[in-house]
């Protein structure tokens, strides 16, 4: 290269340094950077509402952004989003959703995050429904259609079993089903092919947000494209479950009487969930029934030799004891 070329290609690139300026001059100050970050945890603290908004998943450190976060975050930085969608059919009526989030500045028109999102009704929630269930003996109470009528869905599931239990009908009348816990396949895919696309677009808005609000540091990503939905289900049916499982004080005390031994009667203790505890008349039924255990155990004959040298298959408590004391020592509390 001669020295005239190397002079007009130094004054060219000073040239067009001059006209489109360098990166530096469209970097944002350390302190706008900051106030941005200050903003988006204002938002958060203020607008956004927990299991609404934002999702704490366990396993992780920071809040996971959800749909409506998003939107509260495009509004206050003014994103304009518009989409574009790419459909794969796939064999036995399925479908491939990609969407495609572009994310603009309103006021300067700037594009400021592309970013797709994807989703198919060959995913396990989608593709796989619960098997029928099997009818039992008990019929419908006429109760559980006038609480559905009255939209008290979750008192009407209660008053049948729960979730596991649903309402069939028989040439004989409608009877309450059991659901075996099966998984079968979806035969009609094509009910979910709007499904997957909304999903698809709400998976790339919310991570394009995510990306143009700089909010990485702040809002965490799903290990799972519907971990966050998940999550929120086990939060919305967490009291639902913890009562579910209850049992009712007229058949605890039954259950009760049939236990003998206090580890018995402690493992039992530990296996319910916690309120079933909570109710006084619970409690005052264990603690009479542990009572009543060990007053017992205090009666049966003791037995000179520790469990060690006990012979677990012989009616006497061991060969070395003529004593037949092996009630005496399954009443004995656990160490």
């Amino acid at each position: 290269m001669s020295e005239e070329q190397k002079v007009f290609n130094s004054e060219t690139q000073v040239a067009i340094r001059e006209q489109t300026g360098g990166i530096m001059d469209y970097a944002q100050t350390v302190q706008n950077v900051l106030a941005q970050r200050r903003l988006i945890v204002e938002v958060m603290g203020q607008l956004m509402i927990k299991d609404q908004h934002y999702l704490t998943l366990p396993g992780t450190d920071k809040p996971m952004l959800c749909l409506a976060g998003a939107e509260t975050l495009a509004t206050v930085f003014r994103f304009a989003p518009s989409f574009e969608f790419v459909e794969k059919e796939l064999a036995n009526g399925h479908l491939e959703v990609r969407a495609i989030c572009t994310l603009t500045h309103i006021p300067t028109g700037a594009v400021l995050a592309e970013l797709s999102g994807s989703c198919t009704t060959r995913e396990a929630k989608y593709r796989y429904r619960d098997g029928d269930p099997e009818p039992t003996d008990r019929p419908v109470p006429p109760e559980y259609w006038q609480l559905k009528r009255a939209n008290k869905l979750n008192e009407a599931l209660e008053l049948i079993g729960g979730k596991k239990f649903k309402p069939v009908k028989t040439d004989d009348g409608w009877f309450i089903g059991e659901k075996n816990g099966g998984k079968v396949e979806n035969e009609n895919p094509e009910d979910l092919h709007n499904t997957a696309l909304k999903m698809a677009q709400k998976r790339a808005f919310v991570g394009a947000v995510r990306l143009a609000a700089g909010a990485s540091d702040i809002f965490a990503v799903a290990e799972t494209p519907d971990a966050a939905l998940a999550h929120k289900d086990r939060m919305a049916n967490r009291g639902k479950n913890a009562s579910k499982d209850v049992i009712p004080t007229e058949d605890l005390e039954a259950k009760l009487s049939e236990i003998t031994t206090v580890k018995d009667l402690t493992q039992f203790f530990n296996a319910q969930p916690k309120p079933t505890w909570k109710n006084p008349a619970n409690m005052q039924l264990f603690s009479d029934r542990m009572a009543e255990i060990k007053a017992a155990a205090k009666t049966l004959i003791a037995c000179p030799y520790d469990d060690a040298q006990r012979d677990p298959d012989s009616e006497d408590c061991t060969v070395k004891c003529s004593q037949k004391c092996a009630a005496w020592h399954e009443a004995q509390p656990a160490a």
